[in-house]
């Protein structure tokens, strides 16, 4: 269990705790670059999330077409 006193959020991002536990990893997100995201307890520091959030209405079409919605 980490415990320390954190005067700002990116004092964790920073943090050599942090950093040997593998708290923290990188994300590559679609137009933005590599953002820091939070590991899952118990998962190693390779891991990562299956992709990459949908852009802002990627599926809005086709999940407006699964209620008979058009648009």
């Amino acid at each position: 269990m980490l415990f320390a006193r954190v005067g700002h959020a990116r004092d964790l991002l920073q943090s050599a705790q942090c950093a040997q536990a593998g708290v923290f990893g990188r994300l590559p997100l679609a137009g933005i670059g590599e953002v820091p995201w939070a590991n899952l307890p118990g998962m190693a520091g390779s891991e990562r999330p299956a992709g990459n959030a949908p852009a802002l209405g990627q599926h809005t079409e086709a999940v407006l077409a699964e209620f008979g919605i058009g648009t």
